[in-house]
């Protein structure tokens, strides 16, 4: 839809942020996991965690304001749910600082209450540290910024991806409500805030392509250490047959006809004291020495550091089928014209940069295509709100989604 070759995903939650890569176009995805240190055989999309949401609680230790992992979660939650939570949380914090509104926020479905939130964040922060409510609440708000910041970094650093290449998507209810702080601590420029950001995991997992992922043990040397290679063909084709009836089988029963499957074929290579390493089979069956040559040298082209002599040796055959579905299309709407004074709701003290400053604040379902808000903002949706600071600008495109550009 927008041609981004690099692209920073950013959900943050309610107990937990999770960020991803797509890099060149593409994602990468883990094998394993581990739930409570005990490692778990599952392939996922690679997204690394952390205990950073909106029910994060923070405390004061060792004169320094920690943000989680430990969560208030949604019983009691943070104190301005006025369910017995005692905790000073992120969402209490947004709350004081006027990011978020006290009557809007689930749709105005539950009324929030600041006094508990002014209370718990003076008992547990603000007077420790002897400051102003205000200043703990925006020092909570900055350590769970820096949080995601350093664990997006060593996302990037790890895929090889510099900041700067990448648009910033932001979701997850409190993803829009912290995109603006952690863009600009990146040296991100342009930020993507979906129109239904607050459900967009959901959204993806309701449109996306059926893929089943079966495997097998191999152990099949394509090339020793001599230089030679496989003669026995069968060896290998064998084995992506029973990979792909297996994976046939498992699609019919979901739907799909064997017509309509493609398959890529992955293969885990034995590589020394590093263990195995994965690469893309650019052939499903072998029938000549060509095909053999050329996943050879599909893997050594892979490595970091080149090529590099020594035997091929297949230990974990890998097909993934997976069959298109059909996706729903967006709408191009035209736009509307530029002024959103159809969608401002009024004005709320906000804290920026230390000040609290009347600040216009938006209906986000009342925007329009074409629509352009200027920061600092605060833009309310029924399940999130977009915080929009001094020098950063929110457009609304042709499919209702916003774009947040710096400058």
């Amino acid at each position: 839809m927008y041609g981004i070759k690099n692209l920073l995903a950013i959900d943050i939650g309610g107990t937990s942020t999770d960020i991803s890569v797509i890099s060149n176009g593409a994602y990468s995805y883990s094998k394993t996991t581990e739930i409570e240190g005990c490692p778990i055989h599952l392939h996922k999309v690679d997204v690394h965690g952390l205990g950073a949401g909106g029910g994060s609680i923070a405390r004061v230790v060792d004169g320094q304001v920690q943000v989680g992992p430990a969560s208030a979660g949604a019983l009691p939650g943070p104190a301005c749910f006025n369910l017995g939570g005692e905790e000073p949380t992120t969402c209490d914090a947004a709350l004081v600082l006027g990011y978020v509104s006290a009557d809007s926020f689930e749709g105005g479905r539950r009324k929030l209450v600041k006094a508990n939130s002014v209370k718990v964040i003076k008992e547990k922060v603000a007077d420790p540290l002897k400051i102003s409510v205000d200043e703990a609440a925006s020092k909570i708000y900055e350590v769970l910024c820096d949080n995601v910041v350093r664990a997006a970094k060593e996302k990037l650093e790890i895929e090889g991806v510099s900041p700067t290449e990448c648009v910033l998507l932001a979701f997850g209810g409190q993803g829009p409500v912290h995109c603006c702080k952690v863009a600009d601590k990146l040296g991100i420029s342009k930020v993507l805030v979906p129109k239904d950001s607050d459900v967009l995991s959901a959204l993806g997992c309701s449109i996306m392509d059926t893929t089943y992922i079966t495997e097998c043990l191999a152990r099949l040397v394509l090339q020793d250490k001599a230089g030679n290679l496989l003669s026995d063909y069968e060896a290998f084709n064998g084995l992506v047959s029973q990979l792909r009836r297996k994976a046939s089988s498992n699609m019919a029963a979901m739907g799909v006809q064997a017509r309509d499957i493609e398959h890529t074929l992955e293969l885990d290579i034995e590589d020394g004291a590093k263990g195995v390493h994965t690469v893309v089979s650019p052939v499903l069956d072998i029938r000549s020495e060509k095909d053999i040559k050329a996943i050879c040298t599909a893997y050594r082209k892979s490595k970091s550091g080149g090529a590099r002599p020594g035997a091929v040796e297949v230990v974990i055959m890998r097909l993934n089928a997976s069959t298109p579905m059909p996706h729903y299309q967006w709408p191009a709407l035209k736009p509307g014209g530029k002024s959103p004074e159809k969608a401002l709701k009024g004005k709320r003290n906000v804290v920026w940069q230390k000040r609290s400053v009347q600040t216009n604040a938006y209906q986000l379902e009342q925007l329009q295509c074409g629509n352009v808000v200027e920061g600092p903002a605060i833009i309310d949706a029924e399940y999130t709100t977009v915080v929009l600071p001094t020098g950063w600008k929110y457009t609304v495109d042709a499919h209702l989604n916003g774009v947040i550009e710096k400058g």
